[in-house]
């Protein structure tokens, strides 16, 4: 039987963040069957994925270390000399959290057999024309999505190649 691919997926940084980078919820569990059966193709760029490892930094690293303070406060202190609770007060340094969650992020993209598309071709040019003129993605009330415009440029350079794609050096 020939295994023929349905789908191309491209998850936005905004998909990561909203699920709290938790990688084997149900929504990144399907996506990850669905890759494992052929039916659909992960993709992604240096731009969401650079994106998405500092937004774990920051996130992960902030909720970390509110934990660790949390288990510091001194009205638990009295916790810590009581054997059955002592493991529960053990908690991991904030960069040890982080480094887990970068490890779930790729081993979730190594499962999916991701197919990391470049950004390099795009037409600077043109992307900073659309800013100039205001051109999607670029508008008055958000001028500063040159992001998305290397994110949509590379998408479309993948899907469709070098030749008339907008964006695009030939």
């Amino acid at each position: 039987k020939e295994n023929i691919m349905y789908y191309k997926v491209f998850l936005d940084t905004n998909i990561y963040d909203g699920a709290n980078y938790s990688f084997h919820n149900a929504m990144f569990s399907t996506l990850r069957k669905m890759a494992e059966s052929g039916d659909l193709q992960l993709k992604i760029n240096s731009v969401v994925e650079g994106e998405v490892k500092k937004h774990i930094s920051r996130d992960v690293k902030a909720a970390a270390k509110k934990l660790l303070e949390s288990v510091k406060d001194r009205s638990l202190s009295s916790f810590h000399n009581i054997p059955s609770f002592q493991e529960h007060l053990i908690i991991p340094n904030p960069k040890a959290w982080v480094q887990n969650a970068e490890e779930e992020f790729q081993d979730f993209h190594d499962a999916c057999k991701c197919d990391r598309i470049s950004i390099n071709g795009i037409d600077v040019e043109m992307i900073m024309e659309d800013y100039f003129n205001q051109r999607w993605p670029f508008e008055a009330t958000k001028t500063d999505e040159f992001k998305d415009a290397f994110i949509v440029a590379s998408i479309i350079q993948d899907i469709i190649g070098t030749e008339d794609a907008p964006g695009i050096k030939e």
